[in-house]
C-alpha cells in the first residue's frame, strides 16, 4: 500500500504519534472522485506510482477521531453530547 501512494504516505509523516483516523482513500479526477481511479492507483508500484501520485493524486478524507495521543475517543467526556 505504501508503494502505491507515496502522497499519503509522506502527508502521514506530518501527523502526530499515536493519531488513529478512520476515513476513507480517493482519488480526484477530472472533479469527480471515480472508483476507478482509485483502483488504477492501487495496482502499480515503483516509477508507475510516483508517475500517477503526479497524475492523479491520492486524498484520505477523514470522518472519524479514533484515538489520539494513545487516547482512545471513547475516554473523551467532551465529545459526548450530553458533556456540559
Amino acid at each position: 500500500m505504501q508503494s502505491r501512494f507515496p502522497e499519503l504516505v509522506a502527508a502521514a509523516g506530518h501527523l502526530p504519534d499515536g493519531l488513529v483516523l478512520d476515513g476513507e482513500l480517493v482519488v480526484w479526477a477530472d472533479g469527480r472522485m471515480p472508483f476507478e481511479a482509485l483502483q488504477r492507483r492501487a495496482v502499480p508500484g515503483g516509477r508507475t506510482a510516483a508517475r500517477l501520485a503526479q497524475e492523479m493524486p491520492a486524498r484520505f478524507i477523514a470522518f472519524d477521531l479514533l484515538q489520539s495521543g494513545g487516547s482512545g475517543a471513547r475516554s473523551w467526556s467532551s465529545c459526548s453530547p450530553t458533556a456540559g
